[in-house]
This record gives structure tokens, C-alpha cells and sequence, in this order.
């Protein structure tokens, strides 16, 4: 049942994310057509390549040593330390990273969106973001759902504003707002934190011991096989296809995968973070593990299945609420990445239990074997379907994936 209650609440911030991007998505389609969408699409893959490492790394090892309630305040410290200490680390990793890349995607955006003025704009709006997810993380780990939620809804009201302010401007505008608005909130939440958190941090005291930078390192490298293996494949391979294709036809794919992006976006943030809390917590007592994965398997395949088959049944008027009338040539790419979707889900929770269970090596294998064979099929496939090859790739890596971590995993499900 509390678990239930707090699903409701996620589900609410994940409502309003979800009312973002489709706001956000439909004013991009309507201002400035496919060439819009694309370009949305691929800035805000360049902001995940820095957010997913720290929200699906450092934070979620800071979650899993937070969520200890007997923690002690020397432990807290330490973790407290790495987890700023780690974020600021990997900011300048990625940036160093994909300043040594520009060349190959400098050319995806138009000249005036590295001017230095909007360069510096765009990395002190992803710092302030990353800064951001730290400390919504944090109030998840202490199990305050409804205020993660309000600022979460509050937030998201603001980045509409924002964007739509922006937009009046110019695509180059719009899209810089877009960055800052995710880091609108983060003053609101740094003290809503200090406040909740009152008593550990007047005891704060910097501590860089090993054992939290040990635990929270291996969540890190399981993340970058995310960032290096998920994002930064989807980023070149989208940028493969704006080279390749029109961006019409790559506006069109975009449009598809985008829909597929707000409903993952939505599962993740309404019941992904709490199974991987919940799964962390059972990681000491097997039976109830074992329960809770198949609770948990056989409650998002059926809640999935049937958003998943709606969608499908929908898909026209879908792609013409989202975006216009001249998206719904896209349809035809929807089936198999709607399939592929409906096996990520689960697969999902499989990986939640090799990472408590700290199967790093195992874990960052998988990501390599999802990738490697994502980026065969794609080789085998574009020269002969063309972009039909997209859709059908996902399927078939997620068909490969779900049944490689099941097999994995085996001994903590059956």
C-alpha cells in the first residue's frame, strides 16, 4: 500500500514531466517543423550525456547508502563529500570529452549555437542541472515523495515558460532556454534540502574515506557504460542519420522516438526509481527480493502492455496531437520500437538487481553486448530497409538484452 501511495505521488511529478516534453515537443513541431524536432532531440541528447551519469550513477549510489536509516553521520559525511565531489569530477570529464569530439557534430547545429556568450550560457544551465538531480536524489533517498514531487511539477511549469519565451526569439534561443530550465529550480530545492536535513548537515564535516567513494565508483561506472553505450550512441547514431537522410526523414524517425522517450521518461520517474530503492533494500534478504521482482515483472508488463498497445491502436492521432498532420508519415515506424519497448521495461528491472547487487563488471557487460549488437543490426539493416531499419534494430537488441539479464539475474527471480 505505501508503495502504491508513493507511486501515485511520483506519478504526479512524472504527469507534469510528461506535459513538458509533449508542450515542449508540440511548440518545436509547430515553430520550426521536422528540422525542429531533430534539433530538439539531439540538444537534449547532449544534456543527457552529462545528466545520465550523474542521476543514473552517482546518485543512485548515493540512494542505495542514503537509504540506510542507521547510517552514521561519519558514513554521511563521506558520502556526502564523493557524491558533490564526483559531480563536479564528471561535469568536467564529459565536457573535456566532447569538447575533443566537436568536429564531429559541430556541424548538426547551426554556427550561432557555440558562440562563446551561448557556450557559456549552455555549461554553467547543465552544471546548475546536474547540481539539480543531486539534490532531488537526495530527497527521494530520504523518502520525501510529495515534496520531490511539487518542486518536480513546479519546475516543469517554469521550463514551459521558459521555452516559450524562448521561442519568440529564434530556434538558437529556445533551445538555450530549454537547458537553463531544468536548473530553474535548483535554489527552491537547496533549500528545502538544508532545511529537511538540518541536522546532518550542521554536523557536515568534509570526509573523502574510501568506503562510500568504493560503493558509489561502481554505480559511476555502470553509468558511464549508460552514458557511453546509450547516449553517446544515440547521439552519433542521430547524427549518422541527419548526414545520411533528409532532416524531414530524420525528423520523422525523431517524432516517433521522442513519444518513446516520454513514456520511458514517465515509467522511470513515477516506479523505476522506486523498485531500484526497494530492490536495494531487499538485496540482504532473498525471499523478499524474489517476491518483490516478480510483483514487479508481472506489474509492468501488464500496466506496459496495455499503455504500450494504445499507443499503438492510437498512433495516428498520436503523432498529430503531439506534432501536426505532417508527422503521421511517420506511423509506419511505430510497431517494432513499441515492441522493443515493451521488453526495455522489464529488462529494466533485471539491471536494477544486477547494480544492488553490486554485478558491476557483470552489469556494464550487458550494456556493451546491448550495444554492440544495436549498432550490427543497424549496419546490416539501413543500407537495405533504410530508416525502417531504426524501429526494427530496437526490437531485436531489447529481444537480445532482456533475455541476456534475465539469465543473469536468474537465482534472485526463480
Amino acid at each position: 500500500m505505501d508503495f502504491l501511495r508513493k507511486s501515485i505521488w511520483t506519478g504526479l511529478s512524472s504527469l507534469a514531466f510528461a506535459a513538458y516534453s509533449f508542450i515542449t515537443n508540440k511548440l518545436f513541431s509547430v515553430y520550426f517543423g521536422p528540422q525542429g524536432v531533430t534539433l530538439l532531440a539531439h540538444f537534449q541528447n547532449l544534456i543527457a550525456l552529462f545528466t545520465t551519469l550523474t542521476n543514473e550513477g552517482i546518485n543512485r549510489g548515493l540512494i542505495k547508502i542514503f537509504a540506510n536509516e542507521n547510517i552514521t553521520q561519519k558514513e554521511w559525511n563521506n558520502a556526502f563529500s564523493y557524491g558533490l565531489a564526483l559531480t563536479f569530477g564528471s561535469f568536467l570529464l564529459i565536457l573535456c570529452l566532447l569538447f575533443s569530439l566537436s568536429f564531429t557534430f559541430y556541424d548538426d547545429f547551426p554556427p550561432l549555437m557555440f558562440t562563446p556568450l551561448n557556450l557559456s550560457w549552455l555549461i554553467l544551465s547543465v552544471l546548475m542541472h546536474m547540481l539539480a538531480l543531486l539534490f532531488i536524489s537526495l530527497l527521494m533517498a530520504m523518502q520525501h515523495i510529495r515534496a520531490f514531487t511539487l518542486l518536480n511539477i513546479l519546475n516543469n511549469g517554469i521550463g514551459i515558460i521558459l521555452v516559450y519565451i524562448g521561442l519568440q526569439k529564434g530556434l538558437i534561443t529556445s533551445l538555450l532556454y530549454l537547458a537553463i530550465s531544468p536548473a530553474s529550480m535548483l535554489v527552491i530545492i537547496l533549500i528545502y534540502y538544508l532545511r529537511a536535513n538540518h541536522e546532518r548537515i550542521s554536523k557536515y564535516r568534509s570526509n573523502f574515506d574510501s568506503p562510500a567513494f568504493k560503493q558509489i565508483v561502481q554505480f559511476v561506472f555502470t553509468a558511464l557504460s549508460s552514458v557511453a553505450l546509450s547516449r553517446l550512441v544515440d547521439f552519433f547514431v542521430r547524427s549518422y542519420l541527419i548526414k545520411t537522410f533528409n532532416v524531414h526523414q530524420t525528423g520523422l524517425w525523431q517524432a516517433v522516438a521522442k513519444i518513446s522517450d516520454g513514456y520511458t521518461s514517465v515509467f522511470s520517474a513515477a516506479i523505476g526509481i522506486l523498485i531500484f530503492t526497494k530492490v536495494s533494500s531487499y538485496v540482504a534478504e532473498p525471499k523478499k527480493l524474489k517476491a518483490f521482482i516478480r510483483k514487479s515483472l508481472a506489474f509492468t508488463f501488464f500496466i506496459t502492455g496495455i499503455g504500450l498497445l494504445a499507443i499503438y491502436i492510437y498512433r495516428v492521432e498520436l503523432l498529430t496531437l503531439f506534432y501536426n498532420k505532417e508527422f503521421v508519415e511517420g506511423s509506419y515506424l511505430v510497431g517494432y520500437l513499441l515492441l522493443g519497448d515493451w521488453l526495455k521495461f522489464p529488462s529494466w528491472i533485471f539491471g536494477f538487481v544486477l547494480q544492488a547487487n553490486m554485478k558491476t563488471k557483470t552489469f556494464i557487460a550487458t550494456q556493451f553486448a546491448s550495444a554492440f549488437i544495436y549498432l550490427i543490426l543497424l549496419w546490416i539493416f539501413i543500407p537495405m530497409l533504410g530508416l525502417e531499419a531504426m524501429p526494427l534494430a530496437h526490437f531485436i537488441r531489447f529481444v537480445c538484452y532482456l533475455s541476456i539479464v534475465m539469465w543473469l539475474s536468474r537465482k534472485w527471480f526463480v
